[in-house]
């Protein structure tokens, strides 16, 4: 009876991830760096873990698409797991990596984004290559500019945990143009200690 049970749990499992359109082709940046069956893996491992705190509508592109229009993309995640070979340790990666992405994002809720003031110590920079950024939905709605041919510069929240992109809703709130915003936050930049 028990492995009946198991069998309809599992079988129900199955059909909750395919309900949520869950999509297991390979980012175009991993499809020499990681296997089809390694990215399911973390996927299904991020889907379970992101589905206790949101609801989970789709994963397309190595992005977490939950209801609130919020994204989580695996970039960064699948890069941690391939740095690690031993495989059995990927569970307790994934579950650190989330852990501090939701505190990075609770402490984000407690900085009002609509005041310059109180945003400006957290600005910062990151490049990424423009065909990655397209493929995860573009810059229509986040702030951003091209200072590398090829690539995108975006305007991010530095948390303890995480980085999180500043998006245009907010940024608005600040009355303050977008290089005011860039320059303030290369100045951050400039401050933090390099290891070598």
């Amino acid at each position: 009876m028990k492995p009946l049970l198991i069998l309809l749990l599992l079988s129900t499992f199955h059909l909750a991830l395919f309900g949520q359109q869950i999509d297991y082709s390979l980012p175009p940046d991993f499809d020499k760096t990681i296997s089809r069956n390694d990215y399911k893996t973390i996927a299904d491992q991020s889907v379970a873990i992101v589905s206790k705190k949101y609801k989970v509508d789709s994963v397309k592109n190595g992005t977490i698409i939950v209801g609130n229009q919020q994204a989580f993309n695996l970039d960064n995640l699948v890069n941690k797991c391939i740095a690690e070979t031993d495989h059995t340790k990927w569970t307790s990666i994934i579950n650190d990596h989330f852990n501090a992405l939701f505190s990075s994002m609770d402490q984000k809720a407690g900085i009002d984004l609509h005041n310059y003031e109180t945003v400006k110590p957290y600005l910062s920079i990151r490049i990424y290559p423009a065909e990655t950024v397209e493929a995860r939905g573009g810059t229509a709605s986040l702030i951003s500019r091209t200072d590398l041919e090829g690539t995108v510069s975006m305007l991010m929240l530095d948390l303890p945990q995480a980085f999180t992109p500043v998006s245009k809703t907010d940024f608005e709130t600040w009355h303050k143009t977008a290089d005011e915003t860039f320059k303030a936050a290369s100045e951050n930049i400039a401050k933090q200690p390099i290891t070598k």
